[in-house]
């Protein structure tokens, strides 16, 4: 059955504007939180490190949003570290608890990352393996993308100080169940008598479609960032649980309590902190409206090209639907896409020179039988947020038709 749209005539540059679906990759800034950055960048320039009046006033409203922050995530103000971006506080978070294992007088150590993580944490421990600085294993995943907990609990040793597991892909949009893998962590902790591992998890892409309290979540250390909820680019934000083993890998200044030294990007902090609180307030309602269009566009996918594979899990983040239509690259479909002025990725935006497959496919269909046509075809990104809209979803359908068409795969 095919999908039942208006349709519209395809775009022509500088005739119209295209219709942007690389969320996952970046945000505007939105016009408020520009206006409360402005002040920062003209009028309170100074350095909130130095001592006079003004500069104070500054390390004030710094530490006012840190509050704020860590009210919005139910967390303590002193657990939230101001980093310059997402890989930042990824590294920031990995090598922290390592180099606190070293202190503690641990020789071995082994991390235990998941086989679908983030590049910015895969290829930093993968280094690191190389080194012999760490032992590195990868938990699998199902073919939705999940981890199961037990398998990850029979992989924790005595020797485990380190587990990190992505909270939402950036690839495929695929939920993990923190409350399930914490449960295994905790048990393991117990078992071995010692509080190792520390659990980290990236939850970039969470912060507009899942409510983020630390208590809940369990975790140890949580990154997240400005740019992908509509803040700026190069602010990152690193939750530390006070309790968490962690020293300081790197040496400076002393800012942010020691643990990430370097002046502040104050303008940034501030924006990207409206950014993270204004994310979290309407979290409920982002959910919604982006689930409800998630599934209406993939279920009018289907029917125009029915050979297409959408690859999700069971638990699923509603603002990513990433599929592979059998027939096309991934590349190449983005490509006509974009002469057809629809902007996607194929596989992650900050990965796009890899060549190898997506690691992300390759873990999810390991022993599946479509493995290798998806590996061979690659997979693009469609990645929404609260600004798209269903109209902008038609035209989008009506470029794929015409793209179908022109190399019959329909």
């Amino acid at each position: 059955m095919k999908p039942v749209m208006r349709k519209q005539k395809l775009f022509v540059r500088g005739k119209k504007s295209p219709v942007y679906l690389d969320y996952a990759a970046s945000t505007p800034v939105s016009k408020g939180i520009a206006a409360a950055m402005r002040p920062y960048e003209s009028e309170k320039f100074c350095n909130p490190s130095a001592l006079y009046y003004e500069a104070l006033e500054v390390r004030k409203d710094i530490e006012d949003m840190r509050g704020q922050i860590a009210k919005t995530l139910d967390a303590l103000a002193d657990e939230i570290i101001f980093t310059g971006g997402a890989t930042e506080a990824n590294r920031l978070a990995v090598l922290g608890v390592l180099r606190a294992a070293r202190k503690e007088g641990i020789t071995k150590l082994e991390c235990i990352i998941s086989a679908t993580e983030h590049p910015s944490v895969r290829n930093l421990c993968k280094g690191l393996a190389e080194d012999g600085v760490i032992t590195l294993y990868e938990v699998p995943v199902d073919n939705q993308g999940q981890v199961d907990p037990k398998v990850l609990r029979d992989m924790i040793t005595p020797q485990t100080v380190l587990v990190s597991i992505q909270l939402v892909n950036n690839e495929t949009g695929v939920l993990q169940d923190f409350t399930q893998l914490m449960k295994a962590v905790r048990f393991m902790r117990k078992q071995h008598g010692h509080q190792w591992p520390m659990v980290h998890t990236d939850a970039v892409q969470a912060a507009s479609y899942q409510r983020l309290q630390m208590r809940k979540l369990g975790v140890d250390l949580v990154t997240l960032s400005s740019q992908k909820i509509f803040g700026p680019k190069g602010v990152g934000f690193l939750f530390k649980k006070r309790s968490a083993a962690f020293l300081p890998p790197f040496s400076g200044g002393g800012q942010e309590g020691g643990y990430r030294s370097g002046t502040e990007y104050v303008a940034g902090i501030i924006g990207g902190g409206l950014a993270l609180i204004k994310a979290q307030n309407e979290v409920d309602d982002n959910h919604e409206k982006v689930s409800e269009l998630r599934s209406w566009f993939s279920t009018q996918v289907r029917n125009l090209i029915p050979k297409s594979i959408v690859h999700e899990g069971a638990l699923q983040s509603p603002h990513i639907c990433n599929l592979t239509v059998p027939g096309i690259n991934g590349e190449l479909l983005v490509i006509e896409l974009a002469e057809r002025g629809v902007l996607v990725s194929a596989r992650a935006a900050c990965s796009v020179d890899d060549p190898e497959a997506s690691h992300v496919l390759a873990a999810m269909y390991q022993d599946h039988p479509s493995r290798n046509l998806v590996l061979r075809n690659g997979s693009v990104r469609f990645s929404m947020s609260t600004k798209t809209t269903k109209k902008e979803l038609e035209y989008v359908l009506t470029a794929l038709e015409d793209i179908s068409n022109k190399y019959e795969i329909l």
